[in-house]
């Protein structure tokens, strides 16, 4: 007998009524993510407007210190998000360049390419054409 698991379906947000600014969707993006702490489910165009709030959002002066916190930690994940998107995209356009690049090959690490450090040797002095030494009897009138 073969158990199968099944995970629960991630929250979702509903889609922008037609009469819903765009800040209010983006208002109700970030409290998505305050909420839910998830930003793999949202549009691109939902986290680009939840940053937007989110710097509104933080001018209150009311908020508390841990409610702060909270929105920033939402703000980071929303941007990571935006970045690992951009990323992504980017690397799908051309994936030859990335490959022939070395991205899939570690920098750092047990992994990475093994390269001897380069000998480097110091200029050499440079030389100067010795003059034949002065005379004093060179210098009497």
């Amino acid at each position: 007998m073969q158990t199968t698991t099944r995970y629960p379906r991630l929250p979702e947000l509903a889609l922008p009524t037609p009469d819903e600014t765009a800040e209010h969707y983006g208002l109700r993006a970030f409290a998505f993510v305050v909420e839910h702490g998830i930003t793999a489910t949202l549009p691109d165009d939902a986290l680009q407007l939840a940053t937007h709030v989110y710097r509104v959002a933080i001018a209150r002066p009311d908020l508390l210190p841990a409610t702060l916190d909270r929105f920033a930690d939402a703000d980071r994940a929303i941007n990571a998000t935006i970045r690992r998107r951009a990323a992504l995209a980017h690397e799908l356009e051309a994936p030859e360049l990335f490959a022939a690049a070395g991205h899939d090959k570690p920098n750092l690490g047990p992994m990475a390419p093994l390269s001897p450090r380069p000998i480097v040797n110091p200029p050499a002095p440079a030389r100067v054409a010795l003059q034949p030494a002065l005379q004093r009897a060179d210098f009497e009138f």
